[in-house]
């Protein structure tokens, strides 16, 4: 269950970078690399919180 909480919680919030990042009007590059960034806090929030459910 962890790892999918893991994986859910970096999809939701890269993908929620990157529509924030374009919509400021950031570039493809710049909405990329942020969201990659953005991915790795978004797998330790989700784990917490699948940890939390188990």
């Amino acid at each position: 269950m962890k790892k999918v909480g893991g994986f859910v919680g970096g999809t939701v919030v890269s993908t929620v970078v990157w529509y924030l990042v374009t919509a400021l009007g950031g570039s493809f590059f710049t909405a990329f690399i942020i969201s990659t960034i953005a991915y790795g806090p978004g797998i330790y929030y989700g784990v917490k919180i699948a940890r939390r459910y188990e």
